[in-house]
């Protein structure tokens, strides 16, 4: 199903602001990205931030379309990271759970040890409801050594794409991406801002066609991104935008950067891209298999029965 499309549940088409508003504290306010500032910001940290920082929060249409987006954590950390909603052809209407994809690392951490036995989903950020991770399935247990396989389908206790939405995918090759962009696509990543606690947009940006002497130039595994990374980003959902319709093609997975803060410096595809694991092949299969069964190699907790998946 390479350069297929789960298209079984819509996504939730709703009429918003123009994309030179946003919402903050109940007022509208114009965006523009910041201007470079030179050095890194006091909110910044562990970042790989080129040229501009075009980061910023949703506008109005942005929330509507990426409201299946927001963090994983757990009870001592809510927003270890960044998860997404998805939805397939696989995908049982009747079922009584969603799934989510990730991180494999925000599961695992650098010994490859689970980081907790309680992991939760929160839409829009941790500031969301609490939503049980019941199983995960991981391309690798060790995501740190392996970030070719630094993935992760997640299956969540109960439905919320009823209120939240979800995002189909796209199996998008880098011998596609740039003729997406020639017939009027665009790409922008959604993440969270481990310090500001919000899911942030970066509008600007998208994969890079990789050449003779990029990194990793020659795998089809990783998306070479030139768009903003901060800690909390990982997992969060690279976006194609084609005419109408909203997909994630891949997950945030590292920023190439030997400094814990970078800020400023120009995109380099040889040095310090950062990278995003791509949809397709095991991913893809895993994502499929898990949206028709409903179950995963690792089990946490046994899913409740319809009768008890209320709201926490």
């Amino acid at each position: 199903m390479e350069n297929g499309i789960g298209r079984l549940f819509p996504l939730i088409v709703v009429a918003g602001a123009a994309l030179s508003t946003w919402v903050g504290a109940g007022v509208a306010h114009p965006v523009h990205p910041p201007e470079p500032s030179g050095q890194a910001s006091s909110l910044l940290h562990h970042v790989n931030i080129f040229g501009r920082d075009d980061r910023r929060p949703m506008t109005f249409e942005e929330r509507r379309r990426l409201s299946p987006v927001g963090s994983i954590g757990y009870e001592a950390k809510k927003a270890v990271g960044t998860a997404t909603i998805v939805c397939t052809e696989s995908s049982d209407p009747n079922r009584d759970f969603d799934l989510i994809i990730t991180a494999a690392h925000n599961f695992y951490n650098l010994q490859g040890r689970l980081r907790s036995r309680e992991y939760y989903y929160y839409p829009g950020g941790p500031e969301g409801e609490r939503v049980r991770v019941a199983e995960f399935t991981v391309g690798s247990t060790n995501p740190f050594h392996n970030f070719n396989r630094d993935w992760a389908v997640a299956v969540l206790d109960r439905r919320i794409s009823d209120h939240y939405g979800c995002l189909n995918y796209y199996a998008l090759t880098e011998d596609h991406f740039e003729d997406m962009r020639e017939h009027g696509a665009r790409y922008l990543i959604a993440a969270l801002h481990d310090k500001t606690k919000i899911i942030m947009v970066s509008p600007y940006c998208g994969p890079v066609r990789k050449l003779p002497g990029d990194m990793d130039f020659g795998t089809d595994e990783f998306y070479n991104i030139d768009c903003d990374f901060v800690k909390g980003a990982s997992g969060g959902p690279v976006i194609l935008v084609r005419d109408s319709e909203w997909f994630t093609i891949g997950v945030l997975v590292r920023m190439v950067n030997m400094q814990k803060t970078k800020f400023g410096d120009a995109f380099d595809p040889t040095f310090n891209p950062n990278q995003a694991v791509r949809i397709g092949d095991r991913f893809q299969e895993t994502i499929e298999d898990v949206a028709r069964t409903g179950h995963c190699h690792m089990r946490l907790h046994a899913r409740p029965s319809p009768s008890r998946s209320a709201p926490e």
